[in-house]
């Protein structure tokens, strides 16, 4: 959140177009929008999900990353690539631990202070 707020307060909404919506909850009003269009370029996809922890963000995206942002959503500090889209994204209470679940049904987990991915479940579909 904003610098010098309690960080408890707000709520992040993201959109299909590529955009955060940062929202002080005790006061119901949006504080500010950021274009990840504008930040990343024009390839910026549908965001599925948001997390934020006091000291980063991370989105989940359509086209399968799982990015990790500055906590002012300015820079992107890690990318995760994905088969597929990633659904759901959420970050450890502690913040040291990342899960992302695919569309395809595949659930990683990512260390934050060793930067190493695992995959932790895999659907296996009959054809």
């Amino acid at each position: 959140g904003p610098t010098g707020c309690d960080a408890e307060n707000f709520i992040y909404l993201a959109t299909a177009a590529g955009a955060i919506i940062e929202v002080d909850s005790t006061k119901a009003s949006a504080i500010r929008c950021i274009d990840l269009c504008a930040v990343e370029g024009p390839g910026v996809k549908s965001i599925n999900s948001i997390d934020v922890h006091s000291a980063f963000g991370v989105t989940g995206t359509d086209d399968g990353n799982l990015k990790i942002w500055d906590s002012q959503f300015s820079e992107v500090i890690l990318n995760v690539e994905h088969e597929s889209a990633v659904k759901h994204c959420l970050i450890s209470t502690n913040g040291l631990k990342l899960l992302a679940a695919t569309e395809t049904d595949s659930v990683g987990v990512l260390d934050a202070t060793t930067k190493s991915y695992s995959t932790v479940l895999r659907s296996h579909s009959k054809k």
